[in-house]
This record gives C-alpha cells, sequence and structure tokens, in this order.
C-alpha cells in the first residue's frame, strides 16, 4: 500500500511540475507582455504610497500617477546622463591608463606561464569600449538601438500598466467584491494587500542595503583614488537591485577602473573591499534590515538569500 501511494503521488507531483512547465513556456512566448505587467505590478506596490501622498495633498490620482512616472524617469535619465557624461569626459585618460595597466599585468602574468594573448584580448575589448572612436562606447550605443525594439514596447506596455495600477490602486478592492463571490473577494483582496505590503517592505529594507553598499565601496574607491566614483556609486546601488548580475557588474567595473588608476595592486586592493562588502557586510546588514522590515528572525533571511 505504501508503495502504491508513493508511486501515485510520484505521477501527481510529476504532472503538477509539467504543467508548471508548460505555463512557464507558454508565459516566455508572451514574454514581451508578461513581463512588463509583473515588473509594473511590483513597480506600483513600491510607489503607490507617492502617488497616495500627493492625493494628500490634493493632486487627482490620475495626474499624481502621472507625476510619479514622470519622476521615475527622470530620476533614471538623469543617473544614466551623469554616468555616461563623466566616462566621455575621461574617455582618453581611462583609455591611456588601461594601457599602461594591462601591460604591466601582462608582464606580470608572463612570469607565471599565462598565455600573452588572452591578456592582449581583454586589453583591446576594454579600451574600445572607453574610445570614443569607432568600435567604441557611443558606436556600440548606437548598433544595440537599431534593434532595441522589443524592449521600446516593452517599456510602453510597463508604463501603461503602472500608470493604470498606481492610479486605480484604491478602487481594485472594489472591483474584486463586485466581480468575485463575497468569501473569494476577501481572500483575494487579503491576499494582494499582504503581497503588496511584503514587496514594499523588502524592497525598502533592500534600497538601504544599496545605500550601504554604495557608500563603502565609493567612499573605498576614493580613498584608492580611483576616478569615476559617482558612477560606482550609481551602479553599486542599481545593481543591488538585480539578482546576481547587478552586483557582479558593479563590481567589474571598480576592480577594472582600480587597475586603470593605480595598477594591479590597486585593483586587488578594490577587489578585497568589494568582496568585504558583498560577502561578509551585505548579508548582515540584509539580515538585521530585511528581517526587520519583513517580521522575519535574521537567520531566516541569510538562509534564504543565500540559497
Amino acid at each position: 500500500d505504501w508503495l502504491a501511494r508513493a508511486g501515485i503521488f510520484s505521477w501527481l507531483a510529476l504532472g503538477v511540475l509539467g504543467l508548471g512547465a508548460v505555463v512557464v513556456l507558454g508565459l516566455s512566448t508572451f514574454s514581451t507582455i508578461v513581463l512588463p505587467i509583473v515588473f509594473s505590478a511590483v513597480a506600483a506596490a513600491v510607489f503607490v504610497p507617492v502617488v497616495d501622498l500627493l492625493q494628500r495633498f490634493g493632486v487627482p490620482r490620475s495626474l499624481g500617477a502621472l507625476l510619479t512616472i514622470l519622476l521615475i524617469i527622470g530620476g533614471l535619465v538623469l543617473i544614466v546622463a551623469l554616468i555616461t557624461r563623466s566616462v566621455i569626459d575621461q574617455s582618453e585618460e581611462l583609455s591611456a591608463a588601461f594601457s599602461i595597466a594591462f601591460a604591466d599585468l601582462q608582464t606580470w602574468l608572463a612570469g607565471f606561464g599565462i598565455d600573452e594573448g588572452i591578456i592582449e584580448q581583454a586589453r583591446d575589448a576594454v579600451t574600445s569600449l572607453f574610445s570614443t572612436g569607432g568600435g567604441g562606447l557611443l558606436s556600440s550605443a548606437a548598433s544595440a538601438a537599431s534593434s532595441a525594439a522589443a524592449l521600446v514596447i516593452g517599456l510602453f506596455f510597463g508604463l501603461v500598466f503602472l500608470y493604470f495600477l498606481m492610479r486605480d490602486a484604491p478602487v481594485l478592492p472594489e472591483w474584486a467584491h463586485r466581480n468575485l463571490d463575497g468569501s473569494q473577494a476577501v481572500e483575494v483582496v487579503s491576499v494582494t494587500r499582504s503581497g503588496v505590503s511584503v514587496v514594499r517592505s523588502y524592497y525598502t529594507g533592500r534600497a538601504v542595503v544599496a545605500v550601504f553598499d554604495s557608500i563603502v565601496i565609493s567612499v573605498g574607491a576614493a580613498v584608492l583614488g580611483i576616478p569615476l566614483v559617482p558612477a560606482i556609486a550609481f551602479l553599486t546601488v542599481l545593481g543591488c537591485f538585480v539578482p546576481y548580475l547587478g552586483a557582479v557588474v558593479a563590481a567589474t567595473l571598480a576592480v577594472v577602473l582600480g587597475l586603470a588608476s593605480g595598477g594591479f595592486t590597486t585593483a586587488l586592493i578594490m577587489l578585497a573591499i568589494v568582496l568585504l562588502t558583498q560577502i561578509v557586510l551585505e548579508p548582515l546588514v540584509e539580515a538585521r534590515v530585511i528581517g526587520q522590515s519583513l517580521g522575519l528572525h535574521p537567520m531566516v533571511v541569510i538562509i534564504a538569500t543565500t540559497m
């Protein structure tokens, strides 16, 4: 009997997993619409309090939602403009510094029998990235813009969904009560409110962690004399909201700029600062801050974020 029950349970579990895989595959087919909906729902949970605040000052919700979206876009555009401007202003100096730094690194690694061709390829890639010539940053951005149609469509749908979610947040529970049975409406509204509260608390705590990481890493870069400290600070903050990839990109930029400005030793010190911040200090701060905001024990947060 126990073997039969285990077999039935196993087939049922495989069926559920198969159904989940089919659903995920189907949603991925419509990712141009599905992903903007997901991201706009998360953003709405975070920024609805801004619209509520504007409404308390007499601003209509439709106008408040529009102003909030313009504020988000303006902040992102300002950050990108500042980073791009600082990179362009120092592109020639950085290109020359990279050539010298990679030459020193190539000489140092040659003593360990490492192929010099690998270092030369890395040097050419980084130098061309910071150059303003045909293969540089600007031309790469121009070539990427030609294939950005899907991104533009996704951003448009996401902004539209975000606008309506922020504008109609107070009336959505009424819609649920009108279109669902009494008990179902209560459960849907309760679960939605709990989910919104958890998402808002998580990203509030995440913002605190991002600012902490940015301060530690940017101060370390400034002490070491590394250029583009504001760019490192901004990218560190943004990177904390992008799982896995964001932290790697921000850390790579800081280490590579350290290699260009001060050589191999400065790059190693910057790498140590980044690793100490992201591997040792960040989990401790994250466990404390996010644990408080979500009402979880710090050990639960550490285990969850590690897994």
